[in-house]
């Protein structure tokens, strides 16, 4: 019972990432996310999922490796070449 609480919660938290990531995607670029935030907030999920193992807490290990694949993808928003969906005419990083 208390693991299933774990992942539920987990999931709950985890999944709140989801509109933040779509509503990104549709704009094309992550200007109005601070970087430091998502550096901080990644380090700290890092954390938690070290935590996990160590613990051998599968519902914290899951829940954090998922908000790191979504943070992940708002740092390569935020800092890799944004397109518009479905524009694949620029790839690469931003030019300086």
């Amino acid at each position: 019972m208390i693991e299933a609480l774990g992942i539920l919660s987990g999931c709950l938290t985890t999944l709140s990432w989801v509109p933040q990531l779509l509503r990104t995607w549709r704009r094309g670029h992550a200007d109005d996310i601070s970087g430091p935030y998502l550096l901080s907030f990644g380090t700290g999920v890092a954390g938690w999922i070290a935590y996990g193992v160590l613990k051998q807490d599968i519902a914290v290990i899951f829940a954090n490796a998922l908000t790191l694949a979504l943070l992940v993808g708002l740092l390569w928003m935020k800092y890799g070449r944004m397109i518009a969906p479905g524009d694949h005419s620029a790839v690469g990083p931003p030019a300086s």
